[in-house]
């Protein structure tokens, strides 16, 4: 007995030494998640401080509507689960008795916590913005043509109530699931029973639990309906993108009787239920999918006998919404569209180019791909350094619009020569200066002319200064580094060893002691930690890449992948991001393959290369999403506009241009009847690439005079050819001047006339007997051909083609030069050692010297010989294939009078 009463003493005790060291580890446990969690805002919130203390009211607002969210769904969502749970537990233990591990409600506190923190965490990230825009939810002042809501209610309202309703639909079908797996498998675990694990779902109690949870799931289906009707606006049912015909009077007519369907359905089946035909209950509920079945098939049917007979006719009222709305969301309802009377019949003359002199001074003669190439042979000086891309902008040099690349030279940590900690932490931390080089003109050598080069920089020509060339942070520069520390950084080379260096900006974050055991953990970099060249002064500098960091702090905006280097007017370095606002809920709008269906360039964003200081800026404040985020977060954007240096030089983005280009070859038609019928879709001229296969011509950008305007300026530009063809039909252009930003023209040619296109242009250049000769001659001994960009620009009533052609070794380290300038018009293909020479022979007279020409004797003597050469070349060719002819037929005699002449012209040869 008394065996038994210690062996009881021991069993207890040991119940609750158990008992104490669960409640410990339940408690370390939610202290570690909850540190973790406090770590990593503290941690967010450091970093969004160091990137600027005026963004931190952007970090709070979005964590305590995040932290709201999370909360109230957290809380709604357990209490779901609880009442669940022990709804399934009191009907188990009702059944079998009381289950041991069942006693306490620990069990069903603990699954209930974990279901309800993971599906509120869902809402967590996919609400909060919602539901920040429906709380500052602004008028687009346009309302949609079926329910007459205005647009701001679809793209801030509605995806939050859309959001919410479909979680709760989906919601309901898990847990009425979940509630049958969980009777299974209680009722399993007991061990009470040996019959079917099935058996316990024909109590009365349980099949009231599943029932009332199944008609929970049609009670929220009632609720959805509204917005699955809405949806019939985003609907792609026939050949109208959004409400057409039969949307109109099928599909929202079924919408409208489904409230009366579910409703009779609900109440059919709780009668059929009281009376215990739980059979006839699962009929009639799964009768709602055959009601659905029946309304797709009616649609279909009605779509195919009825509406696609006469498609073109019922389709129009709506396919005119469906144009209207597109050209909306997409910023082309103003776009401005003219005539181009273009001229056929007659060449090129020289009064069209003298009219036109601020156009032909600024054709580019110079390419990316091969620019950037020969930049980082000859301007990347080390290893360590790099050009990652070769930008365009526009500057004013000697009093003239100028187009020009711009080029950062950013640090590359691949080409560390010893990659030491200390090198690559310490001392290698930020790239040096940019170079600039004129779009139009080239050395003698048919290189880039360099006008800001060198390490040290120099500035020539006019050339804006540099005064603050140290680039801490850009597109390639990633990692972290610590500065201001006991070891000097390297500046750049000078001579024989490097020019030193030590930080002076604001960017980085002070390494306290805290602060170095903080991102010692981050890093899993104890070095950082225990590091003697640390000091007091010492910052550490993280979130360097621009994109990211600009990301960072606004991931509501979508931020353009290309970001370009400028020099405002004091002489640093600056880098311009642009963003975007975007939405799929725009009505009635087509979208792009990315899945928006509209989009605004409505920010920009500075970044200095040397402090990493970010300011956003609106750029269109007509836009209504970036607006609404104004009013979310007033101490985001700047109150002034961007500073004129900078405006000055900005250009309007390749990306969005492409994305209102691509949409513009099929929404240009803006009668129905035409866009039915596909009569006049257009495609994007095409080219061949410098490897020699065709694709489509990128838009490019040019500083010109538009036909009817006043002043050059900076355009972007795309030729359109209609589709399958290669005939130019019109071209768009996009204006960068501050007072026309964003400005789109459409420029149609006349319908009927024959303008060749830049295909056409590229297969007549192949076709000319001499350059075609030239060009395979150029592309023998180990050389080869490189053809530029295609250039198709407006000249009075002509179209004006230009083509440089680059000859480079093919040894890989080889540099390409321009040797050669390809024009063409109407017809006519020439080529001329320089653009000046190519345009005198296109217009049969010799043209007035331009800043392309190579305007030096040393040029012009250069180019003298490169004449001579090739027509030497030429000749010995000939009597080349003269000599292997003879030798072919076997006559000795004539071999050996070519053979002797070739050694001839060997000899005298220079």
């Amino acid at each position: 007995m008394a065996d038994r009463i210690i062996y009881d003493y021991k069993k207890e005790k040991t119940k609750k030494v158990l008992k104490r060291i669960g409640y410990v580890l339940v408690l370390l446990i939610l202290t570690a998640i909850t540190f973790s969690i406090a770590f990593d805002l503290f941690l967010e919130l450091i970093q969004i401080r160091e990137i600027g203390k005026n963004f931190v009211s952007v970090f709070w607002k979005n964590f305590y509507v995040k932290l709201s969210v999370q909360i109230i769904s957290f809380v709604i969502l357990f209490f779901v689960f609880f009442i669940n749970n022990a709804i399934v537990k009191k009907n188990v233990e009702r059944i079998v008795g009381k289950i041991g591990f069942l006693k306490k409600n620990i069990l069903n506190i603990i699954l209930s916590l974990f279901l309800a923190l993971v599906t509120s965490k869902y809402l967590e990230n996919n609400l909060y913005i919602k539901f920040l825009t429906l709380t500052h939810s602004k008028s687009f002042n346009i309302k949609d043509p079926i329910f007459k809501k205005d647009i701001g209610y679809y793209v801030f309202e509605r995806p939050f109530f859309l959001t919410v309703v479909n979680f709760l639909f989906f919601l309901m079908i898990f847990v009425c699931i979940y509630t049958v797996v969980l009777y299974v498998v209680l009722y399993t675990a007991s061990f009470v029973s040996r019959t079917s694990s099935w058996n316990i779902l024909t109590d009365k109690k349980v099949r009231f639990h599943i029932f009332f949870n199944l008609i929970l799931i049609f009670v929220v289906k009632i609720f959805t309906l509204k917005y699955e009707m809405e949806g019939l606006l985003y609907s792609f049912f026939g050949e109208v993108v959004g409400v057409g015909y039969t949307d109109y009077y099928i599909r929202m007519n079924y919408f409208k009787l489904s409230y009366i369907v579910l409703v009779v359905i609900i109440l059919i089946s709780i009668y059929f239920f009281i009376r215990g035909k739980y059979s006839t209950v699962g009929k009639v509920m799964l009768s709602y999918i055959a009601w659905g079945i029946l309304g797709t098939l009616v649609a279909a049917g009605f779509q195919y006998f009825i509406v696609s007979p006469n498609e073109q006719v019922y389709e129009r009222p709506f396919l005119e919404k469906n144009i209207k709305f597109t050209r909306i969301a997409y910023n082309l309802e103003n776009i401005e569209e003219k005539h181009f009377p273009v001229d056929t019949s007659n060449n090129i003359t020289a009064k069209d180019l003298q009219q036109n002199k601020a156009t032909v001074e600024n054709i580019r003669i110079t390419d990316f791909p091969t620019t950037l190439a020969i930049q980082n042979q000859i301007q990347r000086f080390k290893q360590y350094y790099i050009f990652n891309d070769a930008d365009i902008a526009k500057y004013t040099i000697d009093g003239r619009i100028k187009s020009v690349f711009i080029s950062a030279r950013e640090i590359n940590y691949d080409g560390i020569p010893t990659k030491t900690y200390i090198n690559q932490r310490f001392q290698y931390t930020h790239g040096y200066g940019v170079v600039m080089s004129l779009m139009t003109e080239v050395t003698p050598e048919g290189q880039p002319k360099f006008i800001i080069k060198d390490i040290p920089i120099k500035s020539l020509d006019g050339a804006p200064k540099v005064t603050q060339p140290r680039i801490y942070y850009g597109e390639k520069t990633d990692p972290y580094v610590i500065v201001n520390t006991k070891v000097d950084e390297i500046d750049y080379p000078e001579g024989d060893s490097n020019k030193l260096y030590r930080y002076t900006g604001q960017g980085g974050i002070k390494l306290t002691p805290l602060n170095r055991l903080i991102f010692s953990y981050v890093y899993k970099d104890f070095r950082l930690l225990v590091s003697s060249a640390i000091n007091s002064n010492s910052k550490l500098l993280i979130n360097r890449n621009i994109v990211q960091r600009a990301k960072r702090v606004a991931p509501f905006l979508e931020f353009d992948p290309d970001p370009y280097i400028l020099i405002d007017g004091k002489g640093r370095l600056v880098w311009v991001l642009d963003a975007y606002t975007k939405t799929s809920y725009f009505p009635y709008s087509e979208p792009t393959e990315e899945g928006f269906n509209y989009i605004r360039n409505s920010v920009k964003v500075l970044i200095d290369a040397y402090n990493g200081t970010l300011k956003f800026y609106i750029v269109d404040k007509s836009d209504p999403i970036v607006n609404v985020y104004k009013s979310i977060y007033p101490q985001l954007f700047e109150k002034e506009d961007i500073p004129v240096d900078i405006a000055e030089h900005i250009r309007y983005p390749e990306y969005i241009f492409t994305v209102q280009a691509n949409v513009l070859k099929r929404y240009h038609m803006t009668n129905p009847n035409v866009f039915y019928n596909k009569e006049d879709l257009w495609d994007f001229g095409k080219h061949k690439t410098p490897d020699g296969t065709i694709d489509y011509i990128p838009p490019y950008y040019s500083v010109m005079k538009l036909p009817d305007s006043q002043q050059e300026e900076m355009i972007l530009m795309v030729p359109f050819t209609p589709l399958k063809y290669n005939t130019m039909i019109a071209w768009l252009a996009a204006k960068s001047s501050q007072e026309n930003y964003g400005k789109l023209v459409l420029y149609k040619f006349p319908k009927g006339s024959t303008v060749y296109g830049p295909l056409q242009v590229e297969n007549m250049i192949d076709q000319d007997p001499q350059i075609s000769k030239d060009l395979s001659l150029w592309n023998q001994g180990g050389s080869k051909v490189i053809r530029g960009n295609l250039l198709a620009l407006p000249i009075n009533q002509k179209i004006l083609y230009i083509e440089p052609i680059y000859i480079a070794s093919d040894n890989t380290s080889a540099l390409p030069e321009v040797k050669r300038v390809i024009a063409a018009c109407n017809g006519k293909v020439v080529m001329g050692s320089t653009l000046n020479d190519a345009l005198s022979q296109l217009i049969g007279q010799q043209l007035a010297q331009t800043t392309q020409d190579l305007e030096t004797p040393q040029q012009q003597q250069g180019t003298q010989e490169l004449q001579n050469f090739s027509q030497q070349l030429s000749k010995l060719k000939g009597i080349f294939e003269d000599a292997k002819k003879a030798l072919q037929e076997g006559n000795w005699e004539e071999f050996g009078r070519k053979f002797k002449e070739l050694d001839e012209m060997m000899k005298n040869i220079k």
